[in-house]
């Protein structure tokens, strides 16, 4: 664990960041706005004709009505079109993180951060895609501070469940590339008491295993591989995947496979480069020298199988 993780609530967690677009803002404002407006609006519809009997008064109540009315459609169409640009910039950042180029990925999803406003799901998911392109970059402190922005959510924030099981599942992943098993298998179980959610259940067993690695348990790390691999591989897809595939590569070597299994098992993640792959390397010396070995970017000589190396 880096040196600025404090423990609270009994898990272990790091500083959040003191940038202010890297932390959860309460949406009170926001969401008084809307009650207010929806008040006004019941106010002017039945009050008005309730209270006054003078035909004017009526009008005039009428009048307020419409402008009420008016100024919650401007409102609802200003909203509409701040949550279309949000999802058009947040969906610009994905296309970068599918396509392996993490650094356009990071600064997009950065951006977003700075400008999502309104609802407090926005920031939420801006921070956790950045939180997950730092951690995939190999970035683990930065990841480990803004996810940790993610567990202290204002109590006013509507979404607060929202992605709540991946916060903790990145958790344990981080701490098992950092070495730190008691701290993984924390995590590990905090995610599982949260609100389910298919897709991080790969993550969940890829921290499990890594976490018997650094603790150079192989034979562990390969059970838990295996009898997870079947729900990891169906959560896990593209660049993750092509992780799993490495690690699970990286335990049948420690554990004496046949090379040709071993290559068989890395070429299922292929094609990758170095940059896709990047958290992995912090985890041992003999992880990164086989991300390295087999990544695209790399001479074609190292892509060989092992029987055909000289």
């Amino acid at each position: 664990m880096n040196e600025a993780a404090v423990t609270t609530t009994s898990l272990p967690m790091a500083d959040p960041p003191k940038e202010p677009h890297l932390r959860i803002q309460s949406d009170l404002v926001f969401r008084s706005f809307a009650m207010l407006l929806a008040v006004l609006t019941l106010g002017a519809a039945f009050g008005g004709f309730a209270v006054f009997g003078d035909v004017r008064k009526q009008i005039t109540a009428l009048v307020i009505l419409l402008l009420v009315l008016l100024l919650a459609a401007v409102r609802m169409f200003v909203r509409g079109l701040s949550a279309a640009a949000f999802h058009r910039m947040n969906n610009e950042g994905l296309v970068q993180l599918s396509e392996g180029t993490l650094g356009d990925a990071a600064r997009s999803f950065e951006d977003l951060a700075k400008r999502a406003k309104g609802p407090a799901v926005f920031s939420i998911v801006a921070l956790y895609n950045l939180a997950y392109t730092e951690l995939l970059r190999g970035r683990l402190d930065r990841a480990q501070a803004i996810l940790a922005a993610l567990e202290r959510r204002p109590l006013s924030v509507f979404s607060k469940h929202l992605l709540q099981q991946g916060c903790a599942a990145l958790q344990a992943l981080i701490f098992s590339l950092q070495g730190n098993a008691e701290a993984t298998r924390s995590w590990i179980a905090e995610a599982k008491k949260r609100q389910d959610d298919a897709k991080m259940t790969g993550y969940l067993i890829l921290a499990e295993a890594l976490a018997f690695v650094q603790e150079r348990r192989f034979a562990e790390a390969e059970s838990a591989l295996e009898s997870g691999w079947q729900s990891a591989s169906a959560s896990l897809g593209g660049i993750p995947y092509g992780g799993l595939r490495l690690l699970r590569a990286h335990v049948w070597q420690r554990l004496g496979r046949p090379p040709q299994a071993v290559y068989e098992m890395i070429a299922g993640a292929k094609p990758y480069r170095r940059e896709e792959l990047a958290y992995l390397r912090a985890a041992s010396a003999d992880l990164a020298r086989m991300v390295d070995e087999n990544a695209e970017d790399m001479p074609a000589a190292a892509l060989d199988p092992p029987e055909a190396r000289s």
